[in-house]
């Protein structure tokens, strides 16, 4: 059997060594943990606080219902990942509770172990006893939308809420019903939706979701929630995306009204909504029809419907009463997805490149673009203001580095322009992918496919020393503000952490199967945060003493770190999701959720002054944003 090398937290459940009295994320009193045994002689049933299978690590009972119990639990076997762990308990059932748990099972199974969305749990195991079937999946963290709403003595949410609330669903269902063929999820309902502390919505429970099967008359069994579930779902017809549809509309209406739809299914009086959301009740109306055909054709239309009426009203979160989120520029110049950005160091202007291969160069506060640097002749993979303000490296798939100095003067004439300054400091070698200066301006490092490290002194634009201890190409690369270290990862699963002054290695870090995507060091240099393939942000000291993971991060693709220039936030983005997360790392929570992108995040920057947050991407636009 294995035992946890970690100390579990019975407040917070986050993992501590083990010799810990109290927990570094809450201070709860670790001391009667320490005398606690970590596993009992069979892990055949699930108990608290023990591993359970050799593997899961219990911290709590989540609820109770149906056909069993829901555990929050760590993953010892990858890096005491969060898991909820769905128990069906068989004992006690009759045949045919039996054949429906059966039934249930193997659909959240099958379903779940083909989507991918980054608002639907991920299925990571499976497996049975003779008494109980499991399923570990994501746990999320957060509250149902009926738990949110029945705080309220009402029972109503507001209005701007509710809009917020139905485009994420719309999303999570055009994703479904795109699938070939079809996922029909037959059970949409506040109960089945989490909202997590970002704001960020969950469907859960896939437990009556089924494939959409062209030319069958009717759904085999009924499946469905009384009110919610639309009239086909009772053997009159076979479900299509436009039941997915009603439920939404059923959802929407409760929430505006807290009237439950259960009391008097497919009755519904339209909610008594302000002028400027008369809309929205026509909405509703049309996803409640009794006739399929009279509701909208999909998803897509409906989403495109709310996020109309959203842009009439500031969008909803945990802090709307602060500046917090506010969009005060977007660039629009950029006719692919942006992929990479960079500040100057007064915090003035802005380089960025997209697939085009140009570097655009621009006013942060307007948006108005000043010069356009096309020295590159294919996709520019890495660029970086230097720390003086004085030159620009960037790199591209030609197989080149460049460092020019760039002009930020309107009054730049064009003979000035024409006699640009440029020093290509390599040609035709292996790509590119990372640059970063040191914080004197002094010296430039680059890191790619190359396997190596390179690093140039600017005054003399002559190479001076090169890392070699990489086995694979370097994706990421960041140099320490007190110019101690350089921290490099790449595609050899090794993270490393090394004297740039005589190559001497410090630390190193190696996850087979899952190597680093972003880097970022905190300004005062005591801390790297660093995101994995496959595992949540994971924050270390600069020696390595001490790692451990980031509350509430996502758990794959994340591609861009930034803290703010206090060193008391860490914003992150991913390569699958619109979202860019908020830390306040001297709570270490999650505290805010940038979403007004259009698609995944591509590259993300907080500005010097530490003001704003540049943030670009899939969507061709790139935002400038108040992060608090």
């Amino acid at each position: 059997m294995t035992t946890s090398t970690h100390r579990y937290c019975p407040q917070c459940g986050a993992a501590n060594e083990p010799s810990a009295s109290h927990c570094f994320a809450c201070n709860h009193s670790l001391i009667q943990e320490l005398e606690r045994p970590e596993q009992i002689e069979s892990s055949d049933h699930i108990v608290l606080h023990h591993l359970f299978k050799d593997r899961y690590y219990i911290l709590e009972q989540l609820g109770t219902g149906g056909f069993g119990a829901v555990y929050k639990a760590r993953d010892t076997q990858q890096d005491d990942r969060l898991v909820a762990i769905k128990e069906i308990r068989l004992a006690g059932l009759s045949p045919q509770e039996v054949i429906d748990a059966t039934d249930a099972f193997n659909r959240e199974v099958q379903i779940l172990s083909d989507v991918r969305h980054p608002q639907i749990p991920r299925l990571y195991a499976h497996f049975t006893d003779p008494l109980n079937w499991y399923l570990v999946i994501d746990f999320i963290e957060g509250e149902t939308i009926i738990d949110l709403r029945n705080k309220i003595p009402e029972k109503r949410l507001p209005i701007e809420q509710v809009i917020h609330i139905g485009i994420q669903v719309c999303s999570i269902l055009e994703y479904l019903h795109s699938q070939q063929p079809p996922i029909i999820y037959r059970d949409i309902k506040p109960d089945n939706l989490i909202q997590t502390p970002s704001g960020t919505i969950f469907l859960i429970d896939f437990g009556v979701a089924r494939r959409y099967k062209p030319g069958k008359p009717r759904d085999t069994i009924a499946f469905g929630s009384p009110g919610y579930a639309a009239p086909e779902q009772y053997g009159r017809a076979q479900t299509t995306a436009r039941s997915d549809l009603y439920s939404l509309g059923a959802t929407l209406h409760t929430l505006l009204t807290g009237i439950d739809p259960e009391a008097n299914p497919f009755h519904f009086t339209l909610p008594e909504l302000p002028t400027q959301y008369a809309e929205l009740a026509h909405l509703i109306e049309q996803l409640v029809s009794q006739d399929s055909e009279q509701r909208p054709e999909s998803a897509v239309e409906v989403k495109a419907a709310l996020e109309k009426l959203a842009q009439q009203v500031p969008v909803p979160g945990l802090l709307t009463l602060s500046t917090r989120g506010v969009t005060t520029c977007i660039y629009r110049q950029h006719q692919a997805e942006v992929h990479v950005l960079s500040w100057s160091p007064d915090s003035k202007y802005i380089i960025s490149a997209a697939s085009e291969g140009a570097v655009h160069l621009w006013e942060a506060n307007s948006g108005k673009k000043m010069y356009e640097y096309k020295g590159h002749s294919d996709r520019v993979t890495a660029i970086a203001w230097s720390p003086t303000g004085d030159y620009i490296a960037s790199a591209s798939l030609d197989y080149t580095l460049h460092m020019w100095a760039p002009y930020t003067s309107f009054a730049t004439s064009l003979a000035r322009i024409l006699g640009l300054k440029r020093f290509v400091l390599e040609k035709w070698e292996p790509i590119t992918w990372a640059l970063a200066w040191s914080p004197d301006g002094n010296q430039l490092a680059a890191g790619g496919e190359s396997c190596q490290v390179k690093i140039w002194e600017m005054s003399e634009l002559r190479l001076t020393s090169t890392y070699e201890k990489h086995a694979d190409t370097v994706l990421a690369l960041a140099w320490s503000p007190d110019q101690s270290y350089i921290a490099s990862a790449g595609n050899d699963d090794t993270l490393r952490i090394w004297s740039p002054h005589t190559n001497t290695q410090k630390y190193t870090l190696r996850r087979p199967g899952s190597h680093v995507t972003a880097l970022a060091w905190s300004p005062n240099s005591r801390l790297l945060a660093f995101g994995w393939q496959h595992h949540p942000i994971t924050l270390c000291d600069h020696i390595g003493q001490q790692t451990y993971t980031l509350p509430h991060s996502p758990q794959d693709g994340v591609n861009s770190l930034t803290w703010s220039p206090d060193g008391r936030f860490l914003a992150a983005s991913t390569t699958i999701e619109r979202f860019i997360r908020v830390w306040d790392m001297t709570t270490m929570q999650l505290i805010y959720t940038y979403d007004r992108h259009n698609g995944p995040i591509r590259a993300l920057a907080w500005s010097p002054d530490g003001r704003f947050v540049a943030s670009g991407g899939q969507d061709k636009l790139i935002h400038i944003w108040q992060a608090h």
